[in-house]
């Protein structure tokens, strides 16, 4: 009797590991309250930034001792008309060179079959952005860093040109002020569990 138990807890334990452990794949949403992101560039007469004011974001990941081993998916968006910085012409001239009222979306999907680079706690992500209608892959540079089990930061940047995606760079007073082709995407992202997810993290 005394072995059929014995034989029973180890059955038990082994149980308990494995579902531990094959429970990794955990759903993120983002905190847009806790979160920016940035488009950069320069101009004929000064350097100039907007800001993302509205966004999603959700990503799945594989993750084992607060590290990422596998990406499973990553999707964004941010609405263009939320695109904005200090200068209201600038908005304007940007969401038109956008083509916002055509597309009225920037959306970030991973590309399923790519490899990623994991080093550390740095990945490079390849994924399909789509900006004005055209879609291209691009390569996004990202750290994380795990708050909690259950909050997770990432920041990143990704080196873009707008006429990759079909787009004239937007220009200001009669011509004299001609924005660059290159723009640099820099962000600051906090993730939250999924409550969904919640019973797959240990405490």
């Amino acid at each position: 009797m005394r072995k059929i138990k014995n034989n029973a807890f180890v059955l038990f334990m082994l149980f308990a590991f494995i579902t531990v452990h094959t429970s990794a794949q955990q759903v993120f949403e983002i905190n847009s309250s806790n979160s920016n992101m940035t488009v950069k560039g320069t101009s004929s007469l000064h350097d100039w930034q907007m800001e993302a004011t509205k966004f999603t974001a959700i990503t799945k990941l594989e993750i084992e001792d607060e590290q990422v081993t596998e990406i499973l998916n990553v999707s964004f968006s941010t609405p263009v008309k939320n695109l904005s910085s200090d200068k209201w012409i600038m908005d304007k001239n940007a969401h038109e060179a956008l083509k916002e009222d055509d597309y009225p979306k920037i959306s970030f999907s991973l590309k399923n079959d790519t490899d990623i680079n994991f080093q550390d706690k740095k990945v490079t992500i390849p994924g399909n952005l789509t900006v004005a209608g055209s879609t291209q892959l691009v390569s996004v540079i990202c750290s994380y860093n795990f708050i909690s089990p259950r909050q997770l930061k990432a920041s990143g940047n990704a080196d873009l040109k707008m006429s990759s995606f079909g787009i004239d760079p937007p220009t200001a007073m009669l011509g004299t002020l001609k924005t660059d082709d290159d723009i640099t995407v820099e962000f600051e992202l906090e993730f939250i569990l999924e409550s969904s997810s919640s019973a797959e993290v240990l405490p």
